[in-house]
C-alpha cells in the first residue's frame, strides 16, 4: 500500500502536465471550430489507469499486475 501512495505522488507532476496539455488541444480544437469541450477531454484522461501502466512498464507478471488491479479496485 504504501508504494501505491508513493507512486500516486511520483506521477502527480505527470498527470498535471498531461491534463494542461490535453486543455490547451481542446482549447485549440475548439479554436479550430472543432466541436470538444476542454472540461470533458480532460476528463477523459484517466488517471487511475497510470498505476497500473507504471508498473507494466516496469516488466511485472500477470499475476502481479492482477493483485495491483484488484487492490486498486477494492480502494474504490
Amino acid at each position: 500500500m504504501q508504494e501505491q501512495i508513493q507512486l500516486t505522488k511520483q506521477l502527480a507532476e505527470p498527470l498535471s502536465q498531461l491534463q494542461q496539455t490535453a486543455r490547451h488541444i481542446a482549447e485549440i480544437s475548439q479554436e479550430c471550430k472543432l466541436d470538444l469541450d476542454p472540461d470533458e477531454y480532460v476528463e477523459s484522461f484517466k488517471p487511475f489507469s497510470m498505476d497500473i501502466t507504471y508498473h507494466w512498464s516496469k516488466v511485472l507478471t500477470a499475476y502481479q499486475m492482477c493483485m495491483i488491479m484488484i487492490n486498486d479496485v477494492a480502494l474504490v
